[in-house]
């Protein structure tokens, strides 16, 4: 409004400044403002101004006109003022709030603003001033009531929340905020009924009703925490005005200890009443003033009694109310509390036995006395029975065979059971003088007793414990057994005899406490494990050894292996890793027995033993294979040592009976330097040049190196054969089939069964692995996986349904060389066929000629075994080799599977054209049936059966699939014709 009023009054002067009356006009008119009016040049130099503005500054007019602006403000706002000055003579008007100062130098709190005015190309500022003064003080009292609020507010001992008449909480004192255990930003926003509930016996809406209604509210109540606990308050609230709107005050006084102090003082009385033990009040006369439940109970008075009927000669003998009268009353008066053993007399007339404590209350007048009893007749039964046991206790001491030797904090001995006589020696005249077992053990023996005992031994527990370090034979002071703590320690030691033999003991040692746990001396338990020592270092060796050489076995060698490893890694020397198998050991097996291969092991250890460098390692790692490891070693070094044991096994002859054997080694060698990896992968390293130097030839030396091609090979085949021990753990293999079509137009179906092999989220073709596993003969093992897992298909697939496999003409399945010669598995698959439900008529076992012929007995055996239960065998890959046509009259095989080098060229190809054309005669003629493989077009397809050729087989009929998928879909799988 006031900036307004200024403009418009400088409007006005713009446009009405032109004759004398107007000009006496406007003057009157500025004169008469409530503010300061000034005109400024362009400079911000004072030209004019109204008397206003020469009161309220006390400067003359002459003293004020053609003075610069920015000396009547403050220094801090000269820089301020000038922008707002360029600002009006820039955009034509400006204001800004400013202090003017007066020529007394007080400030004064201004709005000011200004507009410019151009008269004859001249431009002048025009301005006003309000006085903010009392605004400004309003302001500051404001402020001031608000801080003796929040410090009122923020600082009360007592809990204050504001809240809303909807009941959400806007402010919080920090007093209320400890109440309930959490921080303002924790609380604010919350309804009053999370924070603040009535008592139990209130409403639960009482407090939220007071607040919505404007009530004033008082009583008690309790506050939630935060973490939902609770605490005890009395709440008031109040309803007030601010701003014009309504809120509500209430205030929290904790009385949560308080309240607890009430609680505990009930949870006393609760004790006091229903403890076991005789509690009362008493004056000195005898009177009582409270007896609580369990001592009238005790003594048999009424509840209700009066207590001051109660009288102590009423319920004590007359001996025992005249001591407490007269002994125990007075000591207490004297030393504040008696303690003491007294009786009490039952109802029937029993003395019962009590322990007793008077305690005298002198702060209350006339003084009074309380007294806490309690019965001690089961405690000192069993002070009878425990002295009994201690008896039996001794008779145990002396006949266990552990020595047990007990001393005071001297070290002086108190007690030396017959064991521990006997171990240490000191028997006889040694101990005569040795305190009786009562002395240990029976606590009601009086302490001069005690000492007498003590006094008689005179022996001291060093003298008779003599320990050395088994290792370094150093003297052992027995406070290195002292227990430390709580438990006891153990130790094995060697302990002098008396006469300086030598035995090797297991000693424990505890500490004794009376019953007040203060330590008064030592037990020592020991036993002789001289025995025990030689049986764990026999085991020991034998652990650490091969039994029949004697050298330290795989187990012990790994630990050596890992410490060479670790030393070549801190940069502390290069050593050499020898992989040892000999060559032709097998034979001896063979033909002389075991017995001969054992004695060839050991005199073959020997002979290398001798030729081992001092502090180097020779270990047998299994079988006939043995490990070097040479401590930091040149390859010069390495060779020497190395080569000398080639030597000398070839050199050996070994006699066994009347034959004479030759044998060599070949020896894989894995230098190990500051990047070598682990054990695991040196002794696979060492393996693998181990075995390039059998394939090399044997009996000769391979140094193993990263990039070596025959090691290369050996590595992927390892590692090939170690994914399929995994895969056949893990069951990894997964069947797949390829359908094998009818080309004579028979029905029914009929499929090769296939294996792929999981590796993450793919599938391995078996040729990426079976020769590996053939290499190392797994694939007896891989075949049984295979079979077994087929027929395990099948009896899922036809469960509950007998004729599902009806329309299934024949499965054929792959069996390899090694498979045919393994007698185990001819009768698992014997036994696997008798126990499926399938009929064996559709099994065909596929074999090789090849594998056939290498050992011919073993697979007409095979064959034969599985035949007699009426499954067939097809001869896979026929015709590949020369002889193939003069074996089918030895093999009784019932199918021949051509090879596929003759199939896929039929159509161009005549001479694979009259090969398939005989082979197929040569079916007809011994009844066998024909399949033709790798059929990849429609071509070959027809021409095959053009020819007679029953089955085909190929990606054109069908690629691979899953077995079971196979089964589900039959003839949907084979591309139609």
């Amino acid at each position: 409004m006031q900036e307004r009023t200024s403009q418009a009054a400088g409007d006005w002067i713009v446009s009405h400044f032109s004759g004398a009356g107007e000009v006496q006009l406007t003057t009157a008119l500025i004169e008469s403002l409530p503010g300061i009016f000034y005109v400024l040049d362009a400079d911000a130099n004072m030209l004019d101004f109204n008397s206003r503005f020469s009161q309220l500054t006390g400067y003359s007019p002459s003293e004020i006109r053609s003075r610069h602006a920015l000396e009547f403000t403050d220094s801090s706002y000269k820089d301020v003022m000038a922008r707002a000055i360029e600002k009006a003579i820039t955009t034509g008007e400006a204001s800004l709030q400013a202090p003017i100062r007066t020529k007394s130098g007080e400030l004064i709190p201004f709005l000011l603003t200004g507009r410019t005015v151009k008269i004859d190309s001249t431009i002048y500022i025009v301005g006003m001033g309000i006085d903010l003064t009392k605004e400004m003080d309003a302001v500051r009292a404001l402020e001031e009531a608000e801080h003796r609020y929040l410090g009122i507010f923020q600082n009360s001992a007592e809990g204050l929340y504001l809240f809303t008449r909807d009941g959400v909480l806007i402010d919080i004192n920090p007093t209320a905020c400890r109440f309930h255990r959490g921080g303002r930003e924790d609380l604010i926003d919350r309804g009053i009924r999370d924070l603040l509930i009535p008592e139990a016996n209130r409403p639960v809406e009482l407090i939220a009703r007071a607040v919505r209604m404007g009530r004033k509210l008082s009583g008690k109540g309790s506050g939630i925490r935060v973490d939902g606990s609770r605490f005890e308050g009395d709440i008031s609230g109040v309803p007030m005005q601010m701003a014009g709107h309504g809120f509500y005050l209430v205030s929290v006084r904790d009385i949560s200890a308080r309240v607890e102090a009430e609680r505990q003082m009930e949870r006393l009385r609760y004790v006091v009443d229903n403890t076991t033990d005789i509690i009362a009040i008493a004056d000195e006369s005898g009177k009582h003033l409270f007896m609580n439940r369990a001592g009238r109970e005790f003594i048999g008075a009424s509840l209700d009694l009066d207590p001051a009927e109660l009288k102590i000669p009423e319920f004590h003998s007359a001996e025992v109310a005249r001591f407490i009268f007269q002994e125990a009353i007075p000591a207490a008066r004297e030393k504040g509390i008696w303690k003491g053993r007294t009786s009490v007399r039952r109802p029937d007339g029993r003395e019962v036995p009590c322990s007793q404590i008077i305690i005298s209350h002198k702060e209350h007048n006339p003084e009074v006395f309380s007294t806490i009893m309690r019965d001690i007749s089961d405690r000192e039964r069993i002070v009878e029975e425990l002295q009994a046991a201690r008896e039996w206790m001794g008779i145990t001491l002396n006949s266990i065979s552990e020595g047990v030797i007990s001393a005071d904090r001297s070290g002086e001995i108190e007690y030396m059971n017959p064991a521990a006589q006997k171990l240490t020696g000191w028997s006889g005249g040694g101990v005569q003088k040795l305190a009786p077992l009562s002395s240990l053990t029976d606590p009601l023996e009086s302490e001069e007793a005690v000492k007498r005992a003590r006094k008689q031994s005179g022996i001291s527990v060093q003298d008779v414990l003599r320990l050395m370090d088994e290792e370094t034979r150093e003297w052992l002071d027995l406070e290195q057994l002292e227990p430390s703590g709580e438990g006891a320690r153990r130790q094995e030691a060697i302990l002098l005899r008396k006469d300086d033999s030598e035995v090797i003991i297991e000693i424990t040692s505890s500490k004794m406490e009376d019953h007040r746990g203060q330590w008064i001396g030592t037990t020592y338990i020991f036993r002789n494990i001289t025995q025990h020592r030689e049986i764990a270092r026999i085991l020991a060796h034998q652990a650490n050894h091969d039994p029949l050489t004697e050298l330290i076995n795989r187990n012990r060698f790994k630990v050596f292996l890992d410490d060479a490893i670790q030393s070549a890694r801190n940069r502390k020397g290069i050593h050499a890793f020898a992989y040892v198998d000999l060559d032709q050991f097998k034979v001896v097996n063979d033909t002389s027995g075991h017995s001969a291969g054992d004695q060839l092991l050991r005199q073959l250890s020997q002979i290398m033993r001798k030729l081992m460098p001092a502090g180097d390692v020779l270990a047998r790692l299994g079988g006939d294979e043995f490990g070097i490891l040479l401590h930091d070693s040149n390859l010069e070094d390495t060779m020497n040592c190395l080569n000398g044991i080639k030597d000398a096994v070839q050199e050996f002859r070994f006699v066994w009976e009347d034959k004479i054997f030759t044998v060599g080694c070949s020896i894989g060698v894995v230098f190990i330097d500051e990047f070598a990896e682990n054990e695991t992968q040196i002794l696979r390293d060492a393996d693998t040049a181990c075995y390039a130097a059998k394939e090399l030839g044997r009996q000769r030396i391979h140094i193993f190196h990263p990039d070596d091609e025959a090691l290369t090979r050996r590595r992927a085949e390892m590692e090939w054969v170690n994914q399929v021990q995994e895969s056949l753990e893990a069951g990894n293999f997964e069947l797949y089939c390829q359908p094998i079509a009818d080309l004579q137009g028979g029905t029914g179906h009929q499929c090769e069964i296939l294996v792929r092999m999981k590796s993450g989220n793919n599938l391995v073709a078996p040729g990426m692995f079976v020769p590996a596993v053939e290499r190392f003969g797994l694939m007896s093992r891989l075949d049984r996986h295979i079979v077994g897992r087929f027929f395990e298909i099948l009896k899922g697939y036809s469960e509950g349904n007998p004729d599902s496999l009806q329309d299934f003409n024949f499965f054929t399945i792959n069996l390899s060389g090694a498979t045919l010669g393994d007698e185990d598995f001819r009768e698992f698959l014997l036994q696997a066929i008798r126990e499926s439900n399938i009929e064996p008529g559709k099994l065909c076992f596929e074999i090789t000629e090849t594998a056939a012929v290498a050992n011919m007995a073993s697979a007409m055996k095979f064959i034969s075994a599985v035949k007699s239960l009426g499954a067939h065998f097809a001869l896979d890959d026929f015709g590949s080799g020369l002889s193939s046509f003069a074996y089918l009259k030895t093999l009784p095989v019932d199918i021949l599977k051509i090879d596929g080098i003759f199939v896929r060229d039929i159509c161009d190809d005549p001479v694979d054209l009259a090969m398939i054309r005989s082979i197929r005669e040569l079916g007809q003629a011994l009844n066998i049936k024909v399949i033709g493989e790798y059929v990849e077009t429609r071509d070959v397809m027809e021409k095959l059966a053009e020819m007679g050729v029953e089955y085909g087989q190929g990606y054109y009929i069908s690629r691979p699939m899953p077995f079971l998928e196979y089964l589900q879909s039959g003839d949907e799988a084979i591309r139609s014709g």
